[in-house]
C-alpha cells in the first residue's frame, strides 16, 4: 500500500514534465531516482510526501552504538585494569572460641550449655 502511494505521487509529479518537454521529463526522472537512492542510504525527507526514515546508514549507526554499549564496557575495564584490582594479605589466628547456646522457656527461665 505504501509503495503504491509513492508510485502515484511520482507519476503525478512527473506528469507535468512529460507534457511540457521530453528532455525535462527525463531529467526529472533522474532527479527522483537519485533522491530515492539517497533516501535509501541516508534517509532524507521523502520528496513525495512520506515521512522520514533512517536509511541504511542510520540503521548501521544504530547497530554500531548498540555494539559499543555491549562490548565497550568490557574493553574499558580491561584497558584500565579495573578487573585486576585485587589484594592479598597474610594473617595469624590468635584464638578460637565457640559461643554457648542459651534458650529461654515460656516462663522466662534461661538455660545455657557450653561445649
Amino acid at each position: 500500500m505504501f509503495f503504491k502511494n509513492i508510485r502515484n505521487h511520482a507519476k503525478q509529479f512527473l506528469g507535468n514534465y512529460k507534457q511540457e518537454n521530453p528532455a525535462t521529463f527525463a531529467a526529472a526522472q533522474e532527479a527522483i531516482g537519485g533522491l530515492m537512492i539517497l533516501d535509501g542510504f541516508i534517509g532524507i525527507d521523502n520528496p513525495l510526501g512520506g515521512k522520514k526514515r533512517s536509511g541504511i546508514f542510520g540503521s548501521l549507526i544504530g547497530i554500531f552504538v548498540g555494539l559499543l554499549f555491549v562490548f565497550g564496557i568490557g574493553f574499558f575495564t580491561n584497558l584500565t585494569g579495573i578487573n585486576k584490582m585485587t589484594a592479598t594479605t597474610t594473617a595469624t589466628v590468635v584464638s578460637v572460641s565457640q559461643p554457648s547456646a542459651t534458650t529461654t522457656d515460656s516462663n522466662g527461665n534461661t538455660s545455657g550449655s557450653s561445649c
